[in-house]
């Protein structure tokens, strides 16, 4: 599967980044709804959004899709206890190796389309019903989840 990542280190509003987006994928009428969990969506488009204080990014793919960006920091330590299974915890002690698991973790909950309503240390990295491609970009973890394999990711730098 391919998909396109879209990525801006002017942070704006999620809407205005979404409406630049659509406009380079050609597409001008469309209506953004929520789902009962807060994901928004667009009928028979599949994108989703993450943002930090440096960049914001949009993912765009034929099949359903999550994303999250993070910056490396040590904030995750305090709550690695809920990220993390048993087995993760023997694992993944560092700030960056936490930043990296919550990023796939984010990005499949935001796949699903539960956002955060779901316990992290119950999603397991490793499960085969998922899929993801994680890059290192500047101190920032950004992750790209889907349902199937993930053959080509096209960046896009607006």
């Amino acid at each position: 599967m391919d998909i396109r990542l879209y990525i801006s280190g002017k942070v704006q509003s999620s809407k205005l980044f979404l409406k630049e987006v659509l406009k380079k994928e050609g597409i001008k009428n469309y209506v953004v709804k929520l789902n009962k969990y807060g994901k928004p969506y667009i009928k028979d488009i599949n994108f989703n959004l993450s943002h930090n204080n440096q960049y914001i990014v949009c993912v765009v793919s034929k099949e359903p899709i999550g994303i999250d960006i993070e910056i490396v920091t040590d904030k995750l330590q305090r709550i690695r206890d809920s990220l993390l299974n048993k087995e993760e915890l023997k694992k993944y002690k560092t700030d960056k190796q936490l930043t990296k698991v919550w990023t796939i973790k984010e990005a499949i909950v935001k796949l699903i389309g539960m956002g955060i309503n779901k316990k992290m240390n119950l999603i397991a990295i490793n499960d085969e019903k998922y899929f993801y491609k994680s890059f290192f970009i500047n101190n920032n973890y950004l992750t790209i989840a889907s349902f199937q394999s993930i053959n080509k990711v096209i960046k896009y730098y607006l």
